[in-house]
């Protein structure tokens, strides 16, 4: 059977915020998928870049080996 297709919710406020932040965590069906940090940081900059068009991301915090980042 294959896996469920990745889904998501565009949401556009029109409000004069000159910040956003984003949570992002990553998880994989398959366990013992390894990334570092880098490979990390472009699949989720790949990702954001498909999903909201051109963006330059600055990524705040990377969580330790939680798979999860803070984006500005």
């Amino acid at each position: 059977m294959p896996a469920p297709a990745a889904t998501y919710e565009r949401i556009v406020y029109k409000n004069p915020s000159e910040h956003h932040y984003m949570k992002v965590c990553l998880e994989f069906q398959e366990h013992g998928v390894g990334l570092n940090v880098a490979q990390f940081k472009q699949l989720l900059i790949s990702a954001l870049k498909d999903l909201f068009g051109e963006v330059s991301p600055f990524l705040l915090a990377l969580s330790g080996n939680s798979r999860e980042l803070v984006l500005d």
